[in-house]
């Protein structure tokens, strides 16, 4: 009988440490927790910041004085374009909106904004330049816009998916078509077909077929 009791008092033993454990883990599971809302919040104030910074720059471009400025100044493209793996993808269009400016505004500005392409095919690490930009048309999901946290590259905010990959095809038009010499602009286009724009492009075109039967399946729905 008293080996028995021992046995029992071995089994409860076990039984207080696997709670013990149990609450453990699930203080630090809460724990986990916490500290993913407090990173997404100090991302939320990071990302605010970064946009309003933004306008600014875009503030001092709407003047002639501004724009020359910009465009004369190598650093400035550079930093803009190493602002478009924002996360978020109001900064990012509105980043890709004042390389579009800079390019516009004169020969010196467009070769400005290939080389903060090429700087950003360095310091992101990309196999070639464009590349992200091309990502960007292939991606399926670009994130929730429900004005939640952070997702993965582009997560939330700004605008939807197929307006944002608009934005990113105005952009590349405006490269291509900006460039003086005809070789520049073939050159520059032979990139993007090579990393498949075309493709993602037909995607694209599927996608907004696809989205514009299902509204007006809706629509006959509704009658």
């Amino acid at each position: 009988s008293e080996r028995g009791r021992g046995h029992d008092d071995d089994d409860d033993g076990d039984a207080a440490a696997r709670r013990r454990q149990d609450r453990l883990r699930a203080l630090k599971l809460e724990e986990a927790k916490a500290q993913v809302h407090r990173l997404a919040k100090d991302l939320e104030g990071c990302v605010g910041m970064q946009y309003e910074c933004l306008r600014c720059v875009k503030a001092a471009m709407n003047s002639e004085q501004g724009l020359e400025l910009v465009t004369t100044a190598p650093e400035v493209i550079r930093t803009l374009a190493l602002n478009f793996d924002a996360g978020h993808t109001r900064v990012c269009t509105l980043v890709l909106e004042l390389l579009s400016v800079a390019t516009l505004y004169s020969g010196d500005g467009h070769q400005l904004v290939l080389d903060a392409m090429d700087h950003y095919r360095v310091e992101r690490g990309e196999a070639m330049r464009y590349q992200t930009l091309v990502e960007c048309l292939k991606r399926e999901h670009l994130g929730d816009d429900d004005g939640g946290a952070e997702r993965g590259l582009f997560g939330v905010g700004g605008d939807s998916p197929i307006e944002f990959k608009a934005n990113v095809m105005t952009f590349i038009n405006t490269i291509i078509n900006s460039a003086i010499d005809v070789e520049d602009r073939m050159e520059i286009r032979a990139d993007f077909v090579y990393l498949g724009m075309f493709e993602a492009l037909e995607d694209l075109q599927n996608m907004i077929r696809l989205i514009s039967y299902g509204g007006a399946g809706s629509d006959d729905d509704s009658d």
